[in-house]
Protein backbone atom coordinates (compact mmCIF):
# COMPACT_ATOMS: atom_id res chain seq x y z
CA UNK A 1 0.00 0.00 0.00
CA UNK A 2 1.10 3.08 -1.26
CA UNK A 3 1.64 6.27 1.93
CA UNK A 4 2.58 9.33 1.85
CA UNK A 5 1.90 12.55 3.91
CA UNK A 6 -1.40 13.93 5.12
CA UNK A 7 -2.98 16.08 1.77
CA UNK A 8 -4.09 19.24 3.97
CA UNK A 9 -7.23 21.14 3.08
CA UNK A 10 -6.46 24.48 1.66
CA UNK A 11 -7.52 26.46 4.83
CA UNK A 12 -5.16 24.59 6.35
CA UNK A 13 -2.46 24.90 4.58
CA UNK A 14 -2.98 28.59 4.62
CA UNK A 15 -2.96 28.84 8.32
CA UNK A 16 0.33 26.90 8.56
CA UNK A 17 2.23 28.98 5.97
CA UNK A 18 1.30 31.79 8.23
CA UNK A 19 3.34 29.57 11.10
CA UNK A 20 6.15 30.13 9.24
CA UNK A 21 6.51 33.81 9.16
CA UNK A 22 4.52 34.24 12.82
CA UNK A 23 5.48 31.41 14.82
CA UNK A 24 5.05 33.20 18.24
CA UNK A 25 1.02 32.63 16.89
CA UNK A 26 0.94 29.76 15.06
CA UNK A 27 -1.00 27.83 17.93
CA UNK A 28 -3.52 30.50 18.07
CA UNK A 29 -3.89 31.42 14.46
CA UNK A 30 -4.44 27.35 13.94
CA UNK A 31 -7.18 26.71 16.74
CA UNK A 32 -8.98 30.33 15.29
CA UNK A 33 -9.45 28.60 12.21
CA UNK A 34 -10.23 25.19 13.11
CA UNK A 35 -12.61 26.96 15.72
CA UNK A 36 -14.58 29.40 13.63
CA UNK A 37 -17.10 26.32 13.23
CA UNK A 38 -17.79 26.16 17.03
CA UNK A 39 -18.67 30.05 17.61
CA UNK A 40 -22.43 29.06 18.87
CA UNK A 41 -21.37 26.47 20.91
CA UNK A 42 -21.48 27.09 24.22
CA UNK A 43 -18.81 26.82 27.24
CA UNK A 44 -19.34 22.95 28.87
CA UNK A 45 -17.54 22.51 32.16
CA UNK A 46 -17.38 19.08 32.20
CA UNK A 47 -20.24 17.86 29.83
CA UNK A 48 -17.40 17.13 27.34
CA UNK A 49 -15.93 14.25 29.16
CA UNK A 50 -15.71 11.05 27.32
CA UNK A 51 -18.57 9.69 29.54
CA UNK A 52 -21.31 12.10 27.92
CA UNK A 53 -20.07 11.65 24.39
CA UNK A 54 -22.85 9.94 22.51
CA UNK A 55 -22.63 6.82 20.86
CA UNK A 56 -18.99 6.10 22.13
CA UNK A 57 -18.04 3.15 24.49
CA UNK A 58 -14.57 3.64 26.01
CA UNK A 59 -15.05 0.59 28.74
CA UNK A 60 -11.72 -1.71 28.44
CA UNK A 61 -14.01 -4.83 27.37
CA UNK A 62 -13.89 -2.87 24.22
CA UNK A 63 -10.72 -4.88 22.91
CA UNK A 64 -12.15 -4.97 19.04
CA UNK A 65 -11.24 -7.94 16.64
CA UNK A 66 -8.61 -10.85 17.76
CA UNK A 67 -6.27 -9.85 14.77
CA UNK A 68 -4.75 -7.32 16.02
CA UNK A 69 -1.42 -7.03 14.47
CA UNK A 70 1.64 -7.82 16.91
CA UNK A 71 4.97 -8.13 16.25
CA UNK A 72 7.48 -11.28 16.17
CA UNK A 73 10.09 -11.43 18.38
CA UNK A 74 13.38 -9.96 16.49
CA UNK A 75 10.79 -8.63 14.36
CA UNK A 76 11.73 -4.13 13.26
CA UNK A 77 9.24 -2.09 14.78
CA UNK A 78 7.76 -0.60 11.14
CA UNK A 79 7.92 2.89 9.67
CA UNK A 80 4.51 4.60 10.30
CA UNK A 81 4.28 7.77 8.19
CA UNK A 82 0.32 9.20 8.44
CA UNK A 83 -1.60 8.63 5.54
CA UNK A 84 -4.34 11.05 4.01
CA UNK A 85 -7.02 11.49 1.51
CA UNK A 86 -6.78 15.00 -0.30
CA UNK A 87 -10.22 16.83 1.57
CA UNK A 88 -12.98 17.37 -1.05
CA UNK A 89 -14.44 20.14 1.35
CA UNK A 90 -17.92 18.98 2.47
CA UNK A 91 -16.58 15.97 4.76
CA UNK A 92 -16.02 15.71 8.11
CA UNK A 93 -12.61 16.24 9.31
CA UNK A 94 -11.06 14.35 12.24
CA UNK A 95 -7.88 16.03 13.85
CA UNK A 96 -6.42 14.72 16.36
CA UNK A 97 -4.25 17.21 18.85
CA UNK A 98 -1.64 16.01 21.23
CA UNK A 99 0.23 17.44 23.79
CA UNK A 100 3.73 16.10 25.02
CA UNK A 101 4.72 16.42 28.45
CA UNK A 102 8.10 17.61 27.49
CA UNK A 103 9.98 19.82 29.69
CA UNK A 104 12.46 22.38 28.43
CA UNK A 105 16.07 20.38 27.71
CA UNK A 106 14.47 17.10 27.77
CA UNK A 107 14.09 14.87 24.12
CA UNK A 108 11.08 15.67 22.22
CA UNK A 109 9.70 12.06 22.13
CA UNK A 110 7.95 11.83 25.37
CA UNK A 111 3.86 10.82 26.10
CA UNK A 112 0.81 12.20 25.11
CA UNK A 113 -0.14 13.24 28.14
CA UNK A 114 -2.97 15.34 26.02
CA UNK A 115 -5.07 13.76 23.47
CA UNK A 116 -8.34 15.59 21.97
CA UNK A 117 -10.49 14.49 19.41
CA UNK A 118 -11.74 17.62 17.38
CA UNK A 119 -14.54 16.77 14.46
CA UNK A 120 -15.26 19.70 12.08
CA UNK A 121 -18.56 19.04 9.92
CA UNK A 122 -17.96 21.92 7.33
CA UNK A 123 -21.48 21.00 5.77
CA UNK A 124 -23.55 21.75 9.36
CA UNK A 125 -20.85 24.28 10.20
CA UNK A 126 -20.80 21.96 13.56
CA UNK A 127 -17.86 20.91 15.91
CA UNK A 128 -17.19 18.75 18.63
CA UNK A 129 -14.27 17.67 21.52
CA UNK A 130 -13.47 14.31 22.68
CA UNK A 131 -10.94 14.00 25.39
CA UNK A 132 -9.21 10.88 25.69
CA UNK A 133 -8.25 9.84 28.98
CA UNK A 134 -4.31 9.54 28.67
CA UNK A 135 -4.66 6.07 31.36
CA UNK A 136 -6.78 4.51 28.71
CA UNK A 137 -6.23 1.23 28.25
CA UNK A 138 -6.12 -0.21 24.72
CA UNK A 139 -4.84 -2.30 22.00
CA UNK A 140 -1.41 -0.54 20.37
CA UNK A 141 -1.42 -2.12 17.10
CA UNK A 142 2.35 -4.02 16.58
CA UNK A 143 2.94 -3.09 20.49
CA UNK A 144 -0.43 -4.87 22.50
CA UNK A 145 -2.02 -3.42 25.34
CA UNK A 146 -0.92 -0.26 27.30
CA UNK A 147 -1.74 3.47 28.24
CA UNK A 148 -2.71 5.18 25.03
CA UNK A 149 -0.80 7.86 25.83
CA UNK A 150 2.60 5.53 24.98
CA UNK A 151 1.62 5.08 21.62
CA UNK A 152 3.39 8.18 20.51
CA UNK A 153 6.49 6.60 22.14
CA UNK A 154 6.40 3.15 20.68
CA UNK A 155 5.71 4.78 17.10
CA UNK A 156 8.60 7.23 17.93
CA UNK A 157 11.88 5.22 17.23
CA UNK A 158 14.96 6.44 16.47
CA UNK A 159 13.63 9.39 17.53
CA UNK A 160 10.64 10.05 14.52
CA UNK A 161 8.26 11.89 15.91
CA UNK A 162 6.39 11.92 12.77
CA UNK A 163 6.34 8.16 13.41
CA UNK A 164 5.07 8.38 16.67
CA UNK A 165 1.89 10.36 15.06
CA UNK A 166 1.44 8.32 13.06
CA UNK A 167 1.05 5.31 15.23
CA UNK A 168 -0.84 7.05 17.72
CA UNK A 169 -3.22 7.79 15.31
CA UNK A 170 -4.09 4.35 14.17
CA UNK A 171 -4.44 3.09 17.98
CA UNK A 172 -7.20 5.78 17.88
CA UNK A 173 -8.70 4.89 14.75
CA UNK A 174 -7.99 0.76 15.77
CA UNK A 175 -9.71 1.49 19.45
CA UNK A 176 -12.31 4.31 18.40
CA UNK A 177 -12.96 3.12 14.92
CA UNK A 178 -13.65 6.88 14.22
CA UNK A 179 -11.17 7.91 10.81
CA UNK A 180 -8.27 10.04 11.87
CA UNK A 181 -7.33 12.27 8.83
CA UNK A 182 -5.06 15.27 10.65
CA UNK A 183 -2.72 15.56 13.57
CA UNK A 184 -1.01 18.28 15.72
CA UNK A 185 1.54 18.06 18.29
CA UNK A 186 2.47 20.85 20.52
CA UNK A 187 4.46 20.76 23.66
CA UNK A 188 4.85 23.10 26.93
CA UNK A 189 6.73 25.67 25.28
CA UNK A 190 4.08 25.94 22.32
CA UNK A 191 1.50 26.53 24.58
CA UNK A 192 3.04 29.34 26.57
CA UNK A 193 4.25 30.92 23.94
CA UNK A 194 0.86 31.03 21.43
CA UNK A 195 -0.85 32.22 24.17
CA UNK A 196 1.41 34.79 25.16
CA UNK A 197 1.66 35.93 21.75
CA UNK A 198 -2.14 36.90 22.21
CA UNK A 199 -1.64 38.80 25.26
CA UNK A 200 -3.41 36.26 27.69
CA UNK A 201 -6.82 34.75 27.51
CA UNK A 202 -9.43 35.32 30.43
CA UNK A 203 -11.46 31.98 31.84
CA UNK A 204 -14.23 31.75 34.15
CA UNK A 205 -12.87 29.17 36.71
CA UNK A 206 -16.02 27.48 38.20
CA UNK A 207 -14.06 26.74 41.66
CA UNK A 208 -11.13 27.62 43.56
CA UNK A 209 -8.04 25.58 42.87
CA UNK A 210 -5.40 24.96 45.45
CA UNK A 211 -3.13 22.89 44.06
CA UNK A 212 0.34 22.66 46.82
CA UNK A 213 1.84 19.84 44.98
CA UNK A 214 1.98 21.18 41.18
CA UNK A 215 4.86 19.45 39.75
CA UNK A 216 7.18 22.47 38.56
CA UNK A 217 9.47 21.59 35.29
CA UNK A 218 12.49 20.38 37.15
CA UNK A 219 10.11 17.85 38.69
CA UNK A 220 9.91 19.34 41.98
CA UNK A 221 6.78 21.06 43.50
CA UNK A 222 5.44 24.44 42.24
CA UNK A 223 2.13 25.53 44.45
CA UNK A 224 -0.62 26.61 42.22
CA UNK A 225 -3.90 29.18 43.53
CA UNK A 226 -6.16 30.52 41.36
CA UNK A 227 -9.47 31.51 42.70
CA UNK A 228 -12.81 31.34 41.14
CA UNK A 229 -14.29 33.40 39.17
CA UNK A 230 -12.97 35.49 35.99
CA UNK A 231 -9.05 35.17 35.70
CA UNK A 232 -7.02 36.62 33.02
CA UNK A 233 -4.15 34.37 32.25
CA UNK A 234 -0.85 34.28 30.98
CA UNK A 235 0.51 31.51 29.12
CA UNK A 236 2.18 29.94 31.97
CA UNK A 237 -0.80 30.11 34.29
CA UNK A 238 -2.82 28.79 31.74
CA UNK A 239 -0.86 26.10 31.27
CA UNK A 240 -0.72 25.47 34.68
CA UNK A 241 -4.92 25.50 34.88
CA UNK A 242 -4.91 22.99 31.80
CA UNK A 243 -2.33 20.74 33.46
CA UNK A 244 -3.25 20.66 37.11
CA UNK A 245 -5.39 17.58 38.25
CA UNK A 246 -4.94 17.24 42.37
CA UNK A 247 -7.67 19.63 42.78
CA UNK A 248 -10.32 17.13 41.10
CA UNK A 249 -9.45 14.16 38.86
CA UNK A 250 -8.31 13.33 34.88
CA UNK A 251 -11.90 14.28 33.58
CA UNK A 252 -12.01 17.71 35.23
CA UNK A 253 -8.52 18.52 33.91
CA UNK A 254 -10.07 17.50 30.01
CA UNK A 255 -12.97 19.85 30.89
CA UNK A 256 -10.47 22.81 31.50
CA UNK A 257 -8.14 22.42 28.39
CA UNK A 258 -11.40 22.46 26.86
CA UNK A 259 -12.88 25.50 27.97
CA UNK A 260 -8.68 26.85 27.73
CA UNK A 261 -9.18 25.92 23.85
CA UNK A 262 -12.72 28.03 23.84
CA UNK A 263 -11.12 31.03 25.72
CA UNK A 264 -7.83 31.26 22.97
CA UNK A 265 -10.64 30.76 20.35
CA UNK A 266 -12.58 34.00 22.44
CA UNK A 267 -9.40 36.37 22.21
CA UNK A 268 -8.56 35.07 18.42
CA UNK A 269 -11.94 36.05 17.26
CA UNK A 270 -12.19 39.31 19.05
CA UNK A 271 -8.44 40.33 17.61
CA UNK A 272 -9.29 39.67 14.38
CA UNK A 273 -6.51 38.42 11.73
CA UNK A 274 -5.31 42.03 12.04
CA UNK A 275 -4.81 42.30 15.32
CA UNK A 276 -3.31 39.06 15.52
CA UNK A 277 -0.46 40.22 13.20
CA UNK A 278 -0.31 43.20 15.62
CA UNK A 279 0.27 41.32 18.31
CA UNK A 280 2.94 39.18 16.48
Amino acid sequence: MRTSQPVLPGWLTYVLSIAFVFSGIAVVIFAYFTFQVMLKRPLNPLEQSVAAVAGVDLSLEQTGPSDVPTLAPGQPTPTLVPTSEPWEGDERVNILLMGIDRRPGEAFISRTDTMMLVSLDPVTESASILSIPRDLYVLIPGFGRDRINTAFVYGSANNNPVGGAALAMQTVEYNLGVPINHYILVDFSAVINGIDALGGVDVEVPFTINDPTYPSMNYGFDPLFIPAGLNHFDGTTALKYARTRHVDNDFGRASRQQQLLLAVRQKVKALGFTGMIAQA
